[in-house]
């Protein structure tokens, strides 16, 4: 190690120490001071207006969180929904005008408005509580306004959602990965293999649920919302939310399943041909190494230095490994035929 590379090491150290670790610790403090008051006074912050929409045997949970104004896309999934049969339930994070609000009545059964806390969990909790006493829903959609849907007219992937045999469903699957990102051959390996998914955290993605009426009452699921305490920690709600919810109910046996799994990817990769799985090399919206050595894994394919089978193998790790949804920049309904888009750009972090 040159004398430079330590002195830049010692001052990156100095830093953490004194500016970064007291942020820390200031925004965590401030946080669970503001939790704690939202959590002990949140019936009094919280408004309740029943809207334009009747009630219905299928609801659905529509979380809203856009301070700078609510986008044209969430109408459109509401008139989806209400075409459906849903009847919204519009929980509103943080304050929004009051113009908005009105024109949301339009669109709901019941809009809440609640201060922004807890997350997507938080507003969820929140709903459910209203619920308990006044409806009874054959199907219950839980959705944040993170993705676009429909994207086409064609799709159908609620229907099919209602029409699965388990009584949790949703539109895919992820497990945390329990190693850094990095551009060694390591890493690489560890990702071909599979060995990097810790199945602990195996959660089904919380942007779109759906429950059905034998879970709703059941003591498992019912168990998990009395305890769950929304936090303003975005690893919290993860962990304890996404993940918490999913692992219930899969240690207590409760039937549940995603839209797109395995045997979808599988099928996709299977039946592309050989021109089209290059192409899906190029737009997968990966880590910049990641994104270079698909790039040079697609070369080697092409030169007929490598099998199908390993390019085939590195992408459909890569789709267990990410968010699907959050690969494909087009969104689904051209790959998997489920038509939702994720609103904002994603991008992952830097290696």
């Amino acid at each position: 190690m040159t004398e430079k590379t330590a002195l830049s090491k010692v001052k990156r150290e100095i830093f953490r120490i004194a500016i970064r670790q007291p942020r820390s610790v200031y925004k965590r403090l401030n946080i669970t001071i503001t939790d704690s008051f939202y959590s002990n006074f949140e019936d009094r912050l919280t408004k309740m207006q029943y809207g334009q929409i009747a009630a219905s045997a299928k609801v659905a949970v529509y979380l809203v969180h856009q301070p700078d104004g609510i986008r044209s896309h969430s109408y459109h999934s509401l008139r989806h929904l209400i075409s459906l049969g849903y009847a919204p339930v519009i929980v509103i994070n943080g304050r929004h005008s009051e113009g908005e609000v009105q024109k949301l009545l339009s669109y709901g059964w019941v809009v809440i408005q609640r201060p922004n806390y807890g997350y997507d969990f938080g507003g969820y909790k929140s709903a459910l509580s209203f619920l308990k006493n006044k409806s009874d829903p054959e199907y219950l959609l839980l959705i944040n306004d993170s993705i676009e849907f429909p994207t086409t007219n064609q799709t159908s992937f609620i229907p099919r959602m209602e029409n699965s045999n388990c009584d949790f469903v949703g539109i895919e699957e992820y497990s945390h990965v329990d190693i850094h990102f990095s551009g060694s051959e390591d890493y690489f390996r560890k990702l071909m293999e599979g060995k990097n998914i810790d199945q602990s955290n195996r959660h089904i993605c919380s942007y779109l649920l759906l429950i059905k009426r034998r879970l709703l009452h059941d003591p498992v699921f019912v168990k998990f919302w009395d305890d769950f305490i929304p936090k303003s920690d975005r690893i919290y709600a993860i962990s304890k939310g996404e993940v918490g919810l999913t692992q219930a109910i899969i240690k207590n046996n409760i039937t549940l399943e995603t839209l797109v799994n395995r045997s979808e990817y599988s099928d996709y990769l299977n039946g592309l041909v050989d021109n089209e799985l290059v192409e899906l090399c190029s737009i997968l919206n990966t880590p910049p190494p990641i994104a270079e050595y698909l790039k040079i894994k697609s070369g080697q394919y092409i030169s007929g230095n490598i099998p199908r089978e390993e390019l085939e193998n590195l992408i459909f790790q890569l789709l267990l490994h990410f968010h699907s949804v959050h690969l494909f920049p087009d969104g689904l309904e051209k790959h998997f035929f489920i038509g939702i888009r994720k609103r904002k750009t994603y991008t992952l972090p830097d290696i």
